[in-house]
């Protein structure tokens, strides 16, 4: 589900207008208006290009260019064009005095538009009824109210318009799931102990209050105070090329003393043409990469690949790939093997019946047992519901089988989940997953008591990632790491735990910020992905250098260091 837009003020746009760098400014349009997965194809990416080159060169008026790179984003965020005066005005009407019940029709003569016209186009625009519209106006009226006031329930029902106090806290709690009384008491008494809190609104308030809560991170333990290490090396992997700008979800693995690492590509833009899956080999422990070779495509479009996942088993070396209908609309699960005369991947099976994307390289249980975390869903539709699969046999190649990890992809507050990508760590027969969360800046886990059959309702922690992909194992000396973004994409950092406690974080690392201009690498790296081998852990994982375009970089951490 994608994130809802927030309107851009004029006050916004001045801010635009002052940015010089040409990503910059696009990327903050983005900021603005997020486009899901699902929606990359409405972008109108010519007319963007176009526009792009025009604010670079200086030609034509540059604000009219920044508007109309907003327009084009917006489309794709909302599907709506440009907001209507008429429309705008009636906002304006209906927000100025809240507690008037000036009927759509009255609202209508005001304006002097025809009543039909006038409730399809703001149904239009808006996405909401007249009448929503205006209760949603009062709802937040009522919850500032609530929390910057000691008045009584009653007396703010009545001042935000709402005919009296039943009927208010009906309405109240049918949109926020918690009563008016509820709702003042969790925005005034709940304690920000820790960073994710500090930068939780009321709906991420709520959601906390609903969970059960587990603390990860040492008591004291700063995460503002993490730093770089010269414990960590990096390097490139693969920049964009003219053939493949844009790169996505990179896996790596070592096999027989080698590192293979693979991802999807894209010709220009996210799964809006083809994406073939690519892999590439390094021989020097990640400094420096062989050609990349292409393992599937469909040049056409019409199947769509991602992404890559790597198992070793019995000296065999395998790949799991999903094929998509659309965007994160699952397909199917493929699995293919190498084959060192072709120095290629050969394809094993294709199997319709799991249509489960994944998200990590194969995880081996106590009770021998194999696991992939992943997102399920209904055959060729959008993959939501988190889930893992599981290997009976302990086989790779063998079958696997679906367990939900919840029924369906919703959270306590009535949010849907949005992207629930997934890693694990075992601890004997417990599995813990740390979950992606995309609607609520809450961090989730869940946990398994019995090797993954049945599961914990969502659980909230206290490590502050954001909306970006988390990567988790053991190591061999038993601690364990996370890897994941901290407050935004252009901080990548990782965590490791104590060695009697795998789920109690004691340290952390710097992988990359954005004040870090190494590798000629300064937006953002996003969606790690990590394996240990030889005393390091390599974590590869996306880099962007603006204008859409992507490659793989490589950070190695001394283990023996940290």
């Amino acid at each position: 589900m994608m994130t809802k837009a927030r309107s851009l003020t004029e006050e916004d746009f001045l801010s635009l207008l002052e940015i010089t760098d040409i990503d910059t400014l696009v990327g903050k349009v983005f900021d603005y208006y997020p486009v899901g997965c699902i929606n990359l194809g409405k972008i109108e990416y010519s007319k963007l290009d176009e526009l792009c080159e025009k604010l670079k060169s200086g030609d034509g008026d540059r604000a009219e260019n920044i508007r109309a790179v907003i327009s084009i984003v917006r489309c794709a965020s909302t599907g709506a064009p440009d907001p209507c005066p008429i429309v705008e005005k009636l906002k304006s009407e209906i927000s100025s005095d809240l507690s008037s019940d000036i009927t759509a029709a009255e609202l209508a003569e005001k304006a002097g538009i025809s009543l039909y016209y006038m409730l399809h186009i703001f149904k239009k625009e808006v996405g909401r009824t007249i009448t929503e519209y205006r209760n949603m106006c009062r709802l937040e009226k009522a919850k500032d109210e609530l929390v910057n006031s000691n008045k009584n329930v009653t007396s703010i029902a009545l001042e935000c318009g709402f005919a009296n106090s039943s009927y208010f806290a009906e309405t109240f709690k049918q949109s926020t799931k918690v009563t008016p009384l509820e709702y003042r008491r969790i925005m005034k008494e709940t304690k920000r102990t820790n960073k994710v809190l500090e930068k939780a609104n009321d709906t991420d308030l709520i959601l906390w209050n609903m969970l059960e809560h587990k603390d990860i991170l040492e008591d004291g333990f700063d995460v503002d105070s993490i730093v770089p290490s010269e414990a960590v090396k990096t390097y490139t992997v693969t920049y964009p090329t003219e053939e493949y700008s844009f790169l996505h979800e990179a896996a790596i693995i070592e096999y027989e003393g080698v590192l293979f690492a693979a991802w999807y590509n894209c010709p220009k833009r996210e799964l809006a043409d083809s994406s073939p899956i690519r892999f590439s080999k390094s021989y020097d422990c990640g400094k420096t990469w062989t050609e990349p070779k292409k393992v599937v495509d469909d040049p056409t479009g019409a199947i769509l690949y991602c992404p890559p996942v790597f198992g070793v088993q019995d000296g065999k070396l395998y790949m799991f790939v999903n094929q998509m209908a659309k965007p994160d609309c699952i397909h199917s699960l493929d699995l293919y093997v190498y084959n060192k005369e072709k120095d290629n991947f050969d394809e094993l099976w294709s199997r319709g019946d799991i249509p489960v994307k994944l998200n990590t390289n194969v995880y081996t249980l106590s009770n021998g047992k194999l696991l992939l975390p992943g997102r399920w869903c209904v055959r060729d539709t959008f993959a939501n519901t988190p889930c893992v699969i599981i290997s009976d046999s302990g086989r790779i190649d063998a079958d696997w089988r679906i367990i939900k990890i919840q029924e369906d992809c919703k959270l306590p507050d009535g949010s849907t989940y949005d992207h629930p990508e997934m890693s694990a760590i075992v601890d004997g027969e417990k599995v813990y997953i740390f979950c992606r969360n995309d609607q609520r800046k809450i961090p989730l886990l869940y946990i398994s008591e019995d090797n993954g059959e049945t599961w914990s309702k969502p659980i909230a922690h206290d490590l502050p990632f954001c909306n970006s992909k988390i990567y988790s194992d053991r190591l061999s000396d038993g601690r364990s790491y996370v890897v994941g973004n901290i407050y935004s994409r252009s901080l990548l950092a990782v965590f490791i735990s104590e060695k009697d406690d795998p789920m109690k974080f004691v340290k952390g690392i710097v992988l990359r910020d954005a004040k870090n201009k190494e590798l000629d690498i300064c937006s953002y790296w996003c969606y790690p992905v990590a394996y240990e081998f030889d005393g390091k852990l390599y974590v590869i994982y996306s880099f962007d250098i603006g204008n859409f375009r992507r490659g793989a970089a490589l950070s190695v951490v001394d283990l023996s260091k940290i």
